[in-house]
């Protein structure tokens, strides 16, 4: 994991983020503080890229995408920060050298699996509960248990929006192009259950149409594409969630999008590990607000029913309605505290906002470090794994002194390395790095 923010106001952004990446799986994961996840886009206008959640895409280093693209688009300038999404995702699809065949049809593997071993996980919770509950389950049982979690799951993904260009990419053609991972996952995961009562035309139209939705799996990374493109006189931001390939078309989601403008003046954007911000900045952090909303609806249920005990009324509706007369129903009071509690967290955060939006950029960056630095601290004193720290990179862009380093690592000492600096320096005028 990572943390990283975006500070954006009509003089340029402030991006910064930690060196923390983990490697290994649950059990045998080991953090390492010296990740690169800020980097310019171009070499030619002020525009960033900022990588989160997975370090790879198609099990290429971010950093070597990134840099493969600036190369290859050295002296090609784009109108607007879209245009430069946009020609990005079309660098992804289109590179033949870094993203192999082999490599694309081994990352559709691997996400067909994750989305296999996921839906086998829910079957075995399903299950696990009706025989706590006392129920008796033959295998005929459980076969018929996983045709239901897999409707059940259809249904959820097809919930989802399809992903922009897959519009045209039907399910059957996935199925074919896909057939034997998929024959595979049937055989190797769901075993006997696959041949389960049509079980087999389920499992191999919920993969394919995972395929084509924006429902992401374990492989999601996460990048924050923001600058100015060459038109563009106030920054922008656009977040954009992308896991893996089908088909040659790149699988991904627009996230936020933020523009400064007349009617946006500033933002603050935290990025993966982001409770501390949102804490800071609204003084509540999402899962507790959740949580309290949680137990204010288990509260007024239980007053409900005791409502309905003491009147001696079996009906909980009809003391439902007792209750109504004198202090609203419990979807009324529900109402009433989200309501509250975002005007209190309004006057907590808008008046940052409006301090934000006259920062200079000294400020901007130092604020940018010091959020970032908060997830961290809070990790050095809490016994978590620290899945955010090292150095805190930060970055400035504006429109007209382009894209500044404010602080930066190095994997080498740079006062032994002055020939590399220069490399690094050449590198990134030339459109190289």
């Amino acid at each position: 994991m990572t943390a990283e923010v975006a500070i954006l106001n009509s003089v340029g952004i402030a991006l910064a983020a930690d060196s923390a990446v983990t490697l290994g799986g649950p059990g045998q994961a080991k953090v390492y503080s010296s990740a690169e996840k800020i980097f310019e886009l171009s070499a030619d206008v002020p525009i960033a890229i900022m990588t989160y959640s997975n370090a790879t895409y198609l099990d290429v280093p971010w950093e070597t995408v990134v840099k493969a693209y600036r190369r290859s688009r050295a002296g090609h300038i784009f109108s607007t920060v879209r245009d430069y999404v946009t020609d990005f995702l079309n660098f992804l699809a289109s590179e033949r050298a870094l993203f192999t065949q082999s490599r694309r049809d081994a990352t559709t593997r691997s996400l067909l699996i994750a989305h296999a071993v996921r839906i086998m996980k829910g079957l075995e919770k399903r299950i696990r509960d009706r025989l706590e509950a006392g129920e008796s389950l033959d295998d005929s049982d459980i076969g018929d248990a996983l045709g239901d979690y897999l409707g059940d799951y259809l249904g959820v993904v097809q919930g989802k929006p399809v992903i922009s260009g897959f519009g045209e990419v039907s399910r059957k053609g996935l199925r074919e192009r896909y057939k034997e991972p998929i024959a595979e996952i049937k055989r190797e995961i769901f075993g006997s259950l696959a041949k389960h009562k049509g079980n087999s035309q389920k499992i191999g139209n919920v993969l394919a149409e995972t395929l084509r939705r924006s429902h992401f799996g374990p492989h999601e990374a996460g990048l924050v594409f923001t600058g100015f493109g060459s038109d563009d006189y106030m920054p922008q931001l656009i977040e954009v969630y992308i896991e893996g390939m089908a088909r040659d078309r790149v699988r991904h989601a627009e996230g936020r999008v933020v523009e400064i403008d007349e009617t946006v003046g500033a933002s603050v954007l935290p990025f993966a590990q982001h409770r501390e911000v949102q804490t800071f900045m609204e003084g509540i952090s999402g899962d507790m607000y959740t949580e309290v909303l949680r137990t204010h609806d288990s509260l007024s249920q239980d007053a409900i029913d005791t409502i309905a005990d003491v009147v001696g009324v079996e009906s909980p509706e009809a003391a439902s309605k007792s209750l109504k007369a004198k202090s609203g129903n419990a979807a009324a009071l529900a109402a009433d505290l989200r309501r509250k509690v975002e005007e209190r967290s309004g006057h907590l955060w808008k008046p940052i906002v409006e301090m934000v939006s006259s920062l200079p950029k000294d400020e901007m960056a130092a604020m940018a470090n010091n959020l970032v630095n908060l997830t961290k601290f809070r990790q050095r004193v809490n016994p978590v794994d620290e899945t955010v720290g090292g150095p805190i990179d930060v970055a400035i862009i504006t429109k007209g002194d382009g894209f500044v380093w404010v602080s930066r690592k190095h994997y080498f000492p740079a006062e032994l390395n002055p020939r590399a600096l220069e490399r690094l320096r050449a590198s990134v005028h030339g459109g190289a790095r």
